[in-house]
């Protein structure tokens, strides 16, 4: 991939973080999923999907249009309006048509001809025209692929409507981060300035202004209580060590001292039977994260695609 050699916009810089991010998922996950055998080199790193000059532009120009659909929601909130939730669902876009996605996980399709193939992080797809808002199933034109299993270049995939979402919402999620990033640099070290939606000052709603003041002691019976359930915890960890302890499991488990394992492939059910409920769950259609105190776990269809 070819970077602009500068960057005179917000989005000409964040198609090319979005575009590195997916390759480096995309290489990370290669390499989970390899084992690699004793004496032998690593893989190679991805040489990243065929992008031409005129696919870039197709990804900066999807990345102009999410800048202002951010923009213009940010306006709504400072007036005190309520964003319309529909402009950022896939359904305008298939209505509009014409529209580019940037894989963010990998994904099992089937092309026209009835050939099972995949997509993964950073390869393009392309709504050529526009489609019933309430489509099920999507034809997307593959614009970029890495080769070899991936579908083939210019080849036609149907794909779910919630993976299309699923495509979206990665989207969305990648830029907001690059935004984030240009605004904490503030046009340092040769970016651009970042939009205005960055800028935007949080906005008071009405129920918040009318809302009681805190209460002061509220912290401090907090902290109380936060320091009751942490003995509580220790008492219970330390008494479940000394149960265990003494049984055959228990023991081989302190003699081999296994860590909990969480795999490439483990489905939901298995992962939380290691680790169990998660922190926080985010919920993005078929891609879900579950976020653990010091771990992060990404599910594609159900299984586990990435650890963090």
């Amino acid at each position: 991939m070819v970077r602009y050699p500068q960057y005179p916009t917000a989005a000409a810089w964040l198609t090319d973080y979005m575009i590195s991010a997916d390759l480096a998922d995309a290489y990370q996950a290669q390499q989970e999923a390899q084992t690699q055998p004793v004496g032998e080199p690593p893989p190679a790193a991805p040489s990243g999907p065929v992008m031409t000059p005129e696919v870039k532009q197709m990804i900066a120009n999807e990345v102009k249009n999410q800048i202002a659909l951010e923009n213009s929601e940010a306006q709504q909130t400072a007036q005190n309006q309520e964003p319309d939730p529909a402009s950022s669902g896939v359904g305008r876009l298939l209505a509009e048509g014409h529209h580019t996605f940037v894989a963010g996980s990998t994904l099992d399709v089937v092309d026209t001809a009835g050939t099972e193939c995949v997509v993964s992080d950073g390869d393009v797809l392309e709504l050529e025209v526009p489609l019933d808002p309430d489509a099920k199933i999507v034809n997307l034109m593959v614009m970029a692929s890495k080769g070899g299993r991936e579908c083939k270049l210019n080849s036609m995939v149907s794909m779910s409507i919630d993976d299309v979402q699923g495509m979206q919402n990665h989207m969305r999620e990648t830029v907001d981060q690059g935004l984030e990033e240009l605004a904490s640099k503030q046009g340092k070290g040769g970016l651009p300035p970042a939009p205005p939606s960055t800028k935007a000052p949080p906005i008071e709603t009405a129920f918040a202004k009318s809302a009681p003041p805190p209460d002061p002691a509220g912290a401090a019976e907090i902290d109380q209580q936060l320091q009751v359930s942490d003995q509580a915890e220790q008492e219970v960890v330390g008494q479940a060590g000394a149960d265990t302890a003494g049984s055959p499991i228990g023991a081989l488990d302190s003699a081999s001292n296994r860590p909990p394992t969480v795999s490439m492939g483990q489905t939901i059910a298995e992962v939380t039977a290691v680790l169990g409920p998660p922190a926080t769950v985010i919920d993005m259609g078929p891609k879900k994260i579950y976020k653990y105190r010091d771990l992060k776990v990404t599910f594609n269809g159900g299984k586990v695609t990435n650890v963090e």
